[in-house]
């Protein structure tokens, strides 16, 4: 098997993957925060950790790929006030909107979405402990990270606590510093609520999602991902957490992040109200072209949608399934690959650089089209393999 790299955030290099336990990966990906429906910035993100979940499995790895649902979060509350409707019926409604999105999107390699609501007590539970060891605090109906406890804080976004303090996450006038973080907090009036030692009250955004992982996988696990502008604070505050717990070291042994999708100089997002639903953009363009524009930039990079790119992709998407719907279906049971085809894994192990991997699949196509010999076997069930590896369909 080739040698696979991937870029880890924590070491802020390019790594060898290899995983903690031989031919198994565990891996968690932040999901949504289902206060409205899914946007064309989420595709970018969902798509590239699919496409990662579906090559480690062609590579032979067995993945188990956890996803969690933020569906505890201000922003759902404050819309479900707005709309006059319970916050956790609001999430739900939000909730299946999104994975019947993804679902049409051929995101399916998720082991387990997991909302936040369904680990209360494993938040509890971890908040009490982080208290019992003294990494956190209570003051007035809060618990708070003390991130003094935890003199690696920082380090996976490259800041040094001056640097942090520059960025304070509130201005709570009773925090032992300002960078300390809320593990519980004392709900709004119709706000829901959840009893506790500290009284009624909601999870901290950051104790939700170490809940969720480390219940499924343990104290440690091979990769995380989510886009890049979730280092700080919040997978910062993870691994704080994380590693305080559990006394294990490193919490996730690679950090993968992606880049974002932007509309013209601002980000795709539901706060500022530059959004294009996911939903009309599958009607739109179809899935598999949307995929395939996501991956026509790097994972890492940020992209600016352009709509006239997204049309053209979407015709020649169509002209060359039209095309290779006319050679016979690939049957074929040989192991013999093509040269193309090891340029495209090789493209891949790189980083996973899916443009140069797009780049040879189109030759793949374009031989396989004008291919007579009986090489033409090899090619079409090279293109079947690469299509799986990417979730898009060439062969009905």
């Amino acid at each position: 098997m080739p040698e696979i790299k991937i870029y880890n955030t924590l070491s802020g290099k390019i790594e060898r993957f290899q995983s903690l336990s031989p031919k198994k990966v565990k891996m968690f990906v932040c999901g949504p925060t289902v206060q409205d429906y899914s946007h064309l910035g989420h595709a970018k993100t969902y798509v590239f950790y699919d496409v990662l979940a579906r090559f480690l499995r062609e590579m032979g790895y067995r993945v188990t790929f956890v996803m969690n649902i933020t569906d505890v979060d201000d922003k759902i509350f404050e819309a479900a006030k707005k709309s006059n409707t319970d916050a956790l019926l609001y999430a739900e409604k939000y909730t299946r909107a999104f994975l019947e999105d993804i679902s049409k999107l051929g995101v399916k390699t998720v082991t387990k979405f997991e909302p936040a609501s369904h680990y209360i007590n494993e938040i509890i539970y971890q908040v009490s402990r982080l208290i019992e060891k003294g990494n956190a605090y209570t003051v007035d109906g809060y618990v708070y990270f003390d991130t003094s406890t935890f003199p690696h804080y920082g380090e996976l976004s490259h800041q040094s606590l001056k640097e942090l303090l520059l960025k304070p996450l509130d201005l709570f006038p009773n925090k032992k510093s300002p960078l300390d973080f809320a593990l519980w907090r004392p709900s709004a009036p119709g706000e829901p609520h959840w009893p506790s030692p500290w009284g009624d009250g909601k999870p901290g955004w950051h104790i939700e999602d170490t809940a969720i992982s480390i219940t499924n996988f343990g104290p440690q696990y091979d990769i995380h991902g989510g886009g890049y502008e979730l280092i700080y604070p919040h997978h910062e505050a993870e691994i704080a957490q994380a590693e305080c717990f559990t006394g294990v070291r490193p919490f996730v042994k690679y950090w993968v992040h992606t880049g974002l999708l932007k509309l013209g100089e601002d980000k795709m997002s539901k706060s500022r109200g530059n959004v294009i639903y996911l939903k009309d953009a599958i009607r739109e363009f179809g899935a598999d072209t949307i995929r395939l524009y996501m991956l026509s930039e790097h994972y890492r990079k940020d992209s600016v949608y352009k709509e006239r790119e997204i049309l053209n992709l979407k015709e020649e998407y169509e002209q060359l399934k039209e095309k290779l719907s006319k050679l016979p279906f690939p049957r074929s049971t040989t192991k013999r690959h093509s040269s193309l085809f090891k340029e495209f894994i090789q493209a891949m192990c790189n980083d996973f650089d899916t443009p140069s991997a797009l780049r040879h699949l189109r030759s793949l196509i374009k031989n396989a089209l004008e291919e007579k010999n009986k090489t033409l076997e090899t090619l079409l069930k090279d293109i079947r393999t690469v299509s799986r590896m990417l979730g898009v369909t060439f062969f009905e």
